[in-house]
């Protein structure tokens, strides 16, 4: 057993949350249109698990280092890009755990 949609699905919309507020507060203008880019990307994850895709395999792209890069390519343009970062490292680790807690069930 792996991760479900329900919790898949939860923790990627806390994800674009916090990628939304980086868009609005980053003052680097060349960063709204990365974030706008970002969203769309876990959004697409969100439109998968609606559309029947198995959690499990959204869930092991999500914790693969090319989403990491993709992710975090740019966190050098200040505090927003560091927020985006934790947030996506927070994501990673809740699935990773999620996985492992119900592998060993």
């Amino acid at each position: 057993m792996s991760i479900t949609s329900e919790k898949l699905s939860a923790r990627v919309i806390e994800f674009i949350a916090v990628l939304k507020t980086c868009m609005s507060e980053t003052t680097f203008a060349e960063d709204k249109n990365l974030y706008a880019g970002d969203i769309a990307s876990a959004a697409a994850w969100l439109a998968r698990l609606e559309a029947g895709e198995q959690a499990s395999l959204i869930a092991d792209e999500i914790i693969e280092p090319a989403t990491s890069k993709h992710f975090t390519d740019y966190w050098r343009q200040g505090i927003w890009g560091e927020w985006q970062s934790k947030a996506l490292a927070d994501l990673q680790d809740s699935i990773s755990k999620e996985h492992s807690r119900t592998v060993r069930s």
